[in-house]
């Protein structure tokens, strides 16, 4: 199994449930859980993550923007898909020691 993290300005509008409900059309997608962001759902998958598939699908639903992280490497991928930088958001994380 996969996990994959999903952002989506929209999500935090609807239901939870409708989000889930919308991704699992595909048969790939076992699970969507929440996050402690309302934007942000972790999708549930085998084999490798659809987001340009899972975004349509929620546009689909009535939602407009998503936010999809990548590796340098995944960017030009990503990019043949239909996705566009909007904005870059460095991310960093911390790990206690001890």
């Amino acid at each position: 199994m996969n996990l994959t993290q999903l952002s989506h300005p929209a999500l935090a509008q609807h239901d939870p449930r409708v989000v889930r409900w919308e991704l699992f059309v595909f048969s790939d997608v076992r699970d969507v859980l929440p996050t402690s962001k309302r934007d942000t759902v972790v999708v549930v998958h085998r084999g490798p993550a659809q987001p340009a598939q899972w975004l349509a699908a929620l546009q689909e639903a009535g939602t407009e923007y998503g936010v999809l992280g990548s590796s340098p490497a995944g960017r030009p991928v990503y990019e043949r898909l239909g996705f566009r930088e909007y904005c870059t958001i460095e991310l960093y994380e911390w790990t206690p020691t001890g």
